[in-house]
């Protein structure tokens, strides 16, 4: 997977351009997409807002991809920005959209680094919701113009979902498993680029979006459809052991087969799979 970078995000930035009140813009979970329209696609299912009331996670999944073109001042193309420099750029993003186009900010997955996926110097992709969301991004467009840290949008397109076979299967509420029985529990140990990530220290909004990440990249890089296999998609699920080991449920032992074959193709986070084992009479989450 192209998204295992060495990289740290540590900057915390104010938008002065498009908002006239600080939207600093957390977003948590994702995946690998697919498809013509991405080659490689972080999404997730949870996103906060210190402008928001509630600190509450969104409970979404976002697996609409919308591929945008700015235009922005010189010396600046998307592909040579810094991690930080891109954050900023994706909380602005966020924060236009919101502000002027009056979509709730839980409908776009933006406030990260992660969350841009540059593909020129001048297009990159963002995750929405629903194709709605994209729709209404689109007609936004039509109507004002958007601007967001020194680039215009030149045009939006996408809102169609993913080509992959994934489209169909992509759940789209928090007890998308609710029939779903998992009967066993596995040990998850993670090898992370970010010396400093630590699962255990992660706030429930950020793990929430571990969790889903780590299921979507279940279904996208290890080509397994079902995202019914692994319970992780809210923060209760994924169990602590240590910086970088997790316990989790799981359908059964097949599970366990299936991943150790996928092996290192696994990649979510910024981590990649390194072992997974079954957990006999292990706990895992609950929701």
């Amino acid at each position: 997977s192209s998204l295992f970078s060495d990289s740290s995000s540590t900057s915390s930035s104010t938008s002065s351009s498009t908002s006239s009140s600080t939207s600093s813009s957390t977003s948590s979970t994702t995946f690998s997409g697919s498809g013509d329209m991405m080659s490689s696609m972080l999404w997730s299912s949870t996103s906060t807002s210190s402008s928001s009331s509630s600190s509450m996670p969104c409970d979404y999944f976002y697996n609409v991809a919308m591929r945008m073109k700015v235009g922005c001042a010189k010396g600046r193309p998307l592909h040579t920005l810094s991690e930080d420099e891109l954050k900023i750029f994706s909380q602005r993003l966020l924060a236009e959209f919101t502000e002027k186009c009056f979509i709730d900010e839980c409908h776009i997955l933006a406030g990260e680094a992660q969350d841009i996926q540059v593909e020129t110097s001048q297009i990159f992709t963002v995750m929405v919701d629903s194709s709605q969301v994209g729709q209404e991004m689109k007609d936004c467009f039509e109507q004002v113009k958007l601007r967001f840290d020194r680039c215009n949008v030149k045009y939006i397109l996408g809102a169609d979902g993913f080509t992959s076979t994934t489209t169909t299967m992509a759940p789209t509420t928090t007890n998308q498993c609710y029939d779903a029985v998992f009967t066993s529990t596995a040990l998850v140990e993670l090898q992370c680029r970010r010396r400093e990530f630590n699962i255990t220290s992660l706030s429930d909004p950020r793990k929430q979006r571990f969790a889903q990440r780590f299921t979507r990249a279940i279904m996208e890089d290890c080509e397994l459809v079902d995202s019914c296999l692994v319970e992780s998609y809210l923060a209760n699920h994924i169990i602590d052991v240590g910086p970088t080991s997790f316990k989790v449920r799981i359908r059964d032992e097949s599970v366990v087969t299936a991943l150790k074959n996928c092996g290192h193709r696994l990649v979510f986070d910024r981590c990649r799979l390194v072992q997974i084992t079954q957990v006999i009479g292990g706990g895992g989450g609950g929701g």
